[in-house]
């Protein structure tokens, strides 16, 4: 069982893959954004748990994001269209000031195919604060202590 876990979640680097999307997991980044917050692990399972509670609200961003792209990139072919609409994602696990463990969720459309600073660096460096980039760029706030949807944003179009 741990050799076939190990093989889901790379016990190195806390990658893995959920809902067919890359993910890694940074388990003690210090955050502008959460500073009153302490870094703390997430473990796959946990992930588990976060796609049950993001599943409505992700189907829909996913679809909204999809029919963008398809207008944009109309006269390119299938594979470019695809290579567009995936996603990996990069997990930010905390505890906030009353012990509840919190967790943000960015979520990238295609790394590879973005600017050269996100080329192979999404599994090492989370990607931080992005202004805009529309549907390309979202994220949720997810409470796991309290099973909960806190927040969801979708980046607006520069």
């Amino acid at each position: 069982m741990t050799l076939l876990l190990c093989s889901i979640l790379s016990c190195t680097n806390n990658t893995g893959n959920i809902s067919g999307m890359d993910y890694v997991i940074f388990q003690s980044v210090e955050s502008n954004r959460f500073s009153d917050h302490t870094p703390t692990k997430l473990n796959h399972s946990e992930v588990e748990l976060i796609e049950t509670i993001i599943k409505t609200e992700l189907k829909e961003i996913i679809e909204f994001h999809k029919i963008q792209t398809e207008r944009i990139y109309s006269n390119s072919n299938k594979s470019d269209l695809e290579n567009h609409i995936k996603f990996v994602r990069q997990y930010l696990p905390f505890r906030n000031n009353r012990n509840e463990k919190i967790v943000f969720i960015q979520f990238i459309c295609n790394p590879d195919d973005k600017y050269e600073r996100y080329k192979n660096e999404w599994e090492t460096k989370p990607v931080g604060n992005i202004i805009d980039g529309g549907s390309c760029y979202f994220n949720f706030i997810v409470d796991l202590t309290n099973n909960s949807l806190i927040d969801v944003s979708i980046n607006s179009v520069g």
